[in-house]
């Protein structure tokens, strides 16, 4: 039924438009937010049984990413600030910059992983371990709440213990809402992306559903689609519906494809060492309160993933409504196993986690 998997090498296109005062000021900014850290704290000793010396230490974590203020990865981490202020009284704070005010998501995990940044949400994950790829498994979760729940799984819990790198830490983590696409011009089925150039982030499963489906992956960041959509550099891109509808990609693109082909995980990513130089206390009030606020994120995300669908159906010019279509969702159902047994050829996920999820799926609906 399918067009054969073809190989493609990615096509790397630099930003649409050079940002050089912007990435100026975003490295001011940082330098001053460090020694505004320094200033406050944030090496305080503690005593043999882990509990601080000192009520007064205050330790300060910058956090970044890329997404709008409203966005609801952004209110998760104000209602865990807000939080981890009142249940320390007042001695984590956190100072939260959000909408790439510090650079893209490729600039904020290397400054994680020195410091410069302490807490992060945003790409730079799949370089931490490659299991995390078993959340995009494609179109295997059916739901939100689906995944939200295999987030606070054993297997989960495994995989962020394992990472590559030894100076980053993760206390929580949930799901991107499921990647639904965008396209200059009309979809329908997944082969009808053939030959098409798709801007994808560097990670192999969305790779993979490219290349499975025959189209072009073509290196981005997100910032930059709208500009390279609007001057014909690519002809869509796939993302979940709230940041589809945060750069507003519905004006630039004829079609919406509502499909929820495939989800993802969304880790908290923390520099390990500014972690560890909280006292044993607050650490364990720190990582209570992350894995409950990514929790309420999983609900948050759940709840307004198909209101942020709604707002692309009603903004596109055209939409391929797949998940409300049953007939059309089994043509994308076949195809997604296609993109599974990729995945599984060229090493992205391994076969033994997928079995794992799959029996973990089987004890979940059976409940």
């Amino acid at each position: 039924m399918f067009a054969e998997a073809v190989s493609f090498d990615i096509i790397i296109v630099k930003g649409v438009e050079t940002m050089k005062s912007k990435r100026l000021f975003a490295m001011l900014l940082t330098v001053a937010l460090v020694l505004t850290m320094a200033g406050c704290g944030g090496n305080g000793s503690s005593s043999e049984d882990g509990q601080s010396v000192g009520d007064d230490t205050v330790y300060t974590a910058i956090f970044g990413c890329d997404h709008a203020a409203d966005n609801p990865r952004v209110k998760a981490i104000e209602w865990m600030r807000d939080k981890l202020a009142e249940r320390t009284n007042q001695r984590i704070q956190i100072d939260v910059q959000h909408s790439a005010v510090l650079g893209n998501a490729t600039e904020m995990f290397g400054m994680l992983s020195t410091n410069a940044l302490q807490m992060f949400i945003g790409n730079g994950y799949e370089q931490l371990s490659a299991r995390f790829n078993i959340w995009n498994l494609p179109l295997t979760f059916k739901s939100c709440e689906e995944i939200n729940a295999f987030s606070q799984s054993d297997l989960a819990k495994d995989i962020m213990g394992e990472l590559n790198d030894p100076n980053i830490y993760i206390p929580a983590i949930t799901y991107t809402p499921a990647r639904n696409i965008v396209c200059t011009k009309n979809v329908t089925v997944p082969t009808d992306l053939k030959n098409m150039k798709m801007r994808s982030p560097n990670q192999n499963p969305i790779i993979d559903f490219y290349k499975t489906a025959g189209a072009i992956p073509v290196e981005m960041p997100p910032t930059d689609v709208y500009m390279a959509t609007k001057q014909g550099t690519i002809d869509g891109s796939c993302n979940n519906s709230s940041n589809l509808v945060d750069y507003a990609l519905y004006e630039v693109n004829d079609c919406f494809v509502y499909c929820d082909y495939m989800f993802g995980p969304d880790p908290l990513m923390v520099n390990r060492a500014w972690y560890e130089s909280l006292p044993e206390d607050l650490q364990k009030i720190f990582d209570e309160t992350a894995v409950e606020a990514f929790e309420r994120l999983g609900q948050t995300q759940a709840e307004e993933s198909s209101k942020y669908a709604q707002i692309m159906i009603d903004n596109s010019k055209s939409t391929t409504n797949v998940v409300e279509d049953p007939e059309l969702m089994e043509t994308w159902l076949e195809f997604g196993q296609q993109v599974q047994d990729a995945m599984i050829a060229d090493g992205t996920v391994l076969q033994s986690d997928v079995d794992a999820v799959n029996e973990w799926l089987e004890e979940y609906r059976a409940q």
